[in-house]
């Protein structure tokens, strides 16, 4: 993926959907997102997210319903932007977490502007270098997801080409192929080409 530009805004890709504010000023993202994550890397490729406030609330609630009384950590947490997916590694400091891609078409995600006060635990800083940078990043802090994400909606695993850091944005990524995508390698072809913004890429 060499277009950083689209990486660190995926809403600036080809078939991205994001709602007008609904009643209750609310509104929805609909393509693709960055999910940060420390389980196996097969599990996540074979049986996805899973979201906990499901172990809570009935199965048959649906997400307008339940929108209200759900937050944070019971939900899927993912971004738009990778940096601020990456950011949010740093600051849980913790080892063994991978970014995924995941194809956020169908089942969406709830648009979450940056909390205050200043210091917020399920993201970067408010006013530190991400949003210096990526200064959207203000109004699309991070996406929540009520629904479960199945294994065959994530593209992928992304990695960087060098050692990261927490102070520069990356200029490239790895995309670390899901098999069981749900549409197969030619769909994460077609998917690659977005963020590439060209048809050449290498298979490795």
């Amino acid at each position: 993926m060499t277009k950083s530009i689209l990486f660190q805004n995926t809403t600036l890709l080809e078939g991205t959907t994001i709602t007008a504010p609904d009643s209750k000023g609310e509104r929805r993202f609909y393509g693709y997102a960055f999910l940060p994550d420390d389980q196996d890397i097969l599990d996540v490729f074979s049986k996805g997210f899973y979201p906990r406030h499901l172990e809570c609330y009935p199965r048959e609630l649906t997400e307008v319903s339940t929108s209200r009384r759900i937050r944070g950590v019971a939900t899927i947490q993912s971004y738009i932007c990778h940096y601020a997916a990456y950011q949010y590694i740093y600051q849980r400091i913790t080892s063994g977490n991978e970014i995924y891609l995941v194809d956020l078409r169908e089942v969406g995600g709830i648009v979450k502007r940056a909390s205050t006060p200043a210091f917020c635990c399920h993201g970067y800083r408010q006013g530190d270098s991400a949003f210096q940078l990526f200064p959207f990043t203000r109004e699309y802090h991070r996406l929540e997801t009520l629904a479960p994400v199945p294994g065959e909606a994530v593209i992928g695993m992304v990695t960087s080409f060098k050692v990261r850091t927490y102070f520069a944005p990356l200029t490239k990524l790895k995309l670390h192929i899901n098999p069981g995508y749900r549409q197969g390698v030619e769909g994460v072809r077609a998917i690659a080409d977005l963020f590439n913004g060209e048809s050449d890429w290498v298979m490795v």
